[in-house]
C-alpha cells in the first residue's frame, strides 16, 4: 500500500512539472511574438524617422539650391546692368566720339610724327607694355600692363592697369607668373627676357562690348621657343573699378590671334591678315571671311593657304645679305617684329621692330605702297591706333611711359 502511495505522489509531481514546462513554452512563444511585434514597430519607426530626415535634408538642399540660384540671378542681373551701361555708353560714343583735348605736350620737332609723354609710372623700375585705349561716354581710358625691370624669375609680378583721362591710375589685377617663369629664357640679358615675356602676350588685353578681357598664363612649354599652352580668362567692366570675374570661356581678340608659332593680325574690314613670325612678316588677302575665318583663327600653318598681297616689305626696307632679314637703315640692325595694329578705317598697318635695344615704330600704307618710320626712338614698342572726333593718334610705350604721337595732318 505504501508503495502505491509513493507512485501516486511521483505521478502528481511529474504531472505538475510537465504542466509547468508547457506553460513556460507557451510563455516563451508569447514573448517571441511580442518581441517580433515590437521589432516590427521599431523598424517602422526607423523608416518613418528616415523618411522625415530625408524629407528634411531634401528641404534643406532645395533651400540651399534656391538660395544659390537667387544669388547667381542677383549677380547676373548686377553684371547685366553694368554691361548694359557700358554697351549703351559705347553705342552713345559712336555718334559723339571723343570731344576733349588730350592732356599731353608735344616735345619733338623732327621729320617723324609729333610725340610726347602722356603718363609716367610712379613706381621705380617699372616698365609698361601692351597698351590699348577705349572711349565710352566721352571718357578716354588707357589699359596696359606693367612689370618691374629687370625681371625677376622668382618674383615675376605683372600689374593690369586702367588709366582715365584725369590720369588717375587704377590697378585692375595683379598676376603672379613666378611659377611659369622658369620656362622663359631668363638666362639671357634683361632686354631679351623682357621681350620674350611681352611677345607671349601680344593678344592679351582684349576690349569688347564695354569690357576688358585678359588672361593669366598658367603653363608654358618650351620647344623651339616658349609657348603658352594654358590660360585662365578674366573680365572687367570698363570704368567700374569692380572686382574682376574669372570666366570659363576663351575670349579671342577681333584683330589679333596668337598661336604657338605665329601672330595673326586681321584688318578691321576682314579683308587682310598679316602673319608675324618674329623675324618675318607675310601679308595675305582674305577673299571670304565667313569661309576662311575658322582657318585663320586656328593654329594651322596658313601661309600657303591664303593668297599673298602684292605688297612686299623687302621693296621698301633692305634685307641683310647674311641672314635675309629686314634691316633698319638708320641703325643697321635686323628688324624683329613685335606689336602690330591696324588703322580702324584705312588700309594702313602700324608695327614696331622689337629688335631688342633697337626699336622704333613704322607705318605701312598699302594703298600708297609706302613704308614710313613714324617714331625713331629705340625704346618705342606696342603701337595702338585710335582716333577722336577729328584727329588720329598712336599710343605706344617707352619703358615706364605711356606715349602719344600724331601725324602732321592733325594740325592742317
Amino acid at each position: 500500500m505504501r508503495q502505491v502511495s509513493v507512485v501516486i505522489v511521483m505521478l502528481i509531481v511529474l504531472s505538475c512539472s510537465n504542466k509547468s514546462k508547457k506553460e513556460d513554452i507557451v510563455q516563451i512563444e508569447n514573448f517571441k511574438k511580442e518581441i517580433s511585434k515590437q521589432k516590427e514597430q521599431i523598424l517602422k519607426q526607423q523608416k518613418t524617422i528616415e523618411s522625415i530626415e530625408k524629407a528634411h535634408d531634401n528641404s534643406l538642399g532645395k533651400i540651399k539650391t534656391d538660395t544659390q540660384k537667387l544669388e547667381r540671378e542677383k549677380d547676373s542681373i548686377k553684371r547685366l546692368y553694368e554691361i548694359s551701361i557700358a554697351i549703351n555708353g559705347m553705342s552713345d560714343n559712336v555718334t559723339k566720339n571723343y570731344t576733349k583735348t588730350l592732356d599731353y605736350k608735344i616735345v619733338t620737332n623732327d621729320k617723324y610724327w609729333n610725340r610726347g609723354v602722356y603718363y609716367t609710372s610712379e613706381k621705380k623700375n617699372e616698365y609698361f607694355f601692351n597698351v590699348k585705349t577705349s572711349i565710352i561716354n566721352n571718357q578716354m581710358r588707357f589699359y596696359f600692363m606693367g612689370v618691374e625691370y629687370p625681371l625677376k624669375k622668382d618674383n615675376l609680378i605683372i600689374n593690369v592697369y586702367e588709366l582715365n583721362d584725369n590720369k588717375e591710375l587704377y590697378e585692375i589685377d595683379t598676376v603672379n607668373l613666378s611659377s611659369v617663369a622658369s620656362n622663359l629664357v631668363s638666362d639671357y640679358d634683361a632686354e631679351t627676357f623682357f621681350h620674350e615675356l611681352t611677345s607671349l602676350q601680344l593678344d592679351n588685353l582684349i576690349l569688347k562690348n564695354g569690357r576688358l578681357y585678359y588672361y593669366k598664363i598658367k603653363e608654358i612649354k618650351t620647344d623651339y621657343r616658349p609657348k603658352v599652352v594654358k590660360k585662365e580668362y578674366y573680365e572687367y567692366v570698363l570704368g567700374s573699378k569692380n572686382k574682376t570675374q574669372k570666366i570659363e570661356t576663351t575670349v579671342l581678340s577681333n584683330v589679333i590671334v596668337e598661336t604657338p608659332d605665329d601672330i595673326k593680325i586681321i584688318s578691321p574690314d576682314k579683308t587682310k591678315v598679316v602673319i608675324n613670325y618674329g623675324e618675318v612678316m607675310s601679308f595675305h588677302e582674305i577673299t571670304n571671311w565667313n569661309k576662311q575665318c575658322k582657318l585663320i583663327l586656328s593654329n594651322e600653318y596658313i601661309v600657303d593657304k591664303l593668297p599673298e598681297l602684292k605688297f612686299k616689305l623687302s621693296d621698301h626696307i633692305k634685307e641683310s645679305k647674311e641672314f635675309g632679314l629686314a634691316v633698319d637703315e638708320d641703325t643697321g640692325e635686323a628688324l624683329l617684329f613685335g606689336g602690330i595694329c591696324w588703322h580702324s578705317r584705312k588700309n594702313i598697318l602700324y608695327f614696331d621692330n622689337s629688335g631688342m635695344t633697337f626699336r622704333c615704330i613704322w607705318e605701312i600704307d598699302f594703298d600708297k605702297n609706302k613704308v614710313t618710320k613714324i617714331v625713331p626712338e629705340h625704346e618705342a614698342i606696342h603701337p595702338y591706333f585710335f582716333e577722336t572726333l577729328d584727329k588720329e593718334y598712336i599710343t605706344y610705350v617707352e619703358k615706364n611711359k605711356i606715349m602719344l604721337c600724331e601725324p602732321e595732318s592733325n594740325f592742317n
